[in-house]
């Protein structure tokens, strides 16, 4: 917790947002094979830094070209190992995240990253909606076809 709290600080603070941001986002998407198969407290972390890297990029437009090359990496990695994983959620709730943090309508070069993922991408929502076996999953995977960027 404290950890994250001075982690947090780092991506607040406009002096080293984006060099910490684009060295923390290289680590995550390393680290995205690892989500469903984490232990569940460091699968909430995961998460969080991933949310906090996200929020940088809303607080500073600046940081937008840090998420710009591991945009099409993180959708498509999310969905291919959520398919693949008999528990998915922590990859779906990646994709909530992401899609939360850019569906502004401000980042107009991630929308031209995200334009050519939306032919695979809803297909695959859908198919996973269709193969989901809670409740609760059906709800995250309606959430994220209708709040696609």
């Amino acid at each position: 917790s404290s950890m994250l709290t001075i982690l947090q600080h780092f991506l607040a603070n406009s002096n080293v947002s984006r060099p910490f941001a684009e060295i923390l986002l290289s680590l995550l998407v390393g680290k995205l094979p690892e989500l469903s198969a984490a232990p569940e407290a460091e699968a909430a972390t995961l998460l969080r830094l991933f949310k906090l890297v996200f929020g940088s990029i809303t607080l500073f437009p600046e940081n937008e070209p840090v998420l710009r090359p591991h945009l099409a990496t993180i959708v498509t990695s999310a969905l291919r190992y959520a398919s693949a994983s008999p528990s998915p959620a922590h990859y779906y709730s990646l994709l909530r995240a992401l899609f939360k943090s850019i569906g502004g309508g401000k980042f107009e070069s991630l929308y031209k990253e995200f334009l050519p993922l939306l032919p695979s991408l809803l297909p695959g929502l859908i198919h996973a909606h269709a193969r989901a076996r809670t409740r609760a999953l059906r709800e995250v995977l309606l959430e994220l076809c209708l709040t696609l960027p």
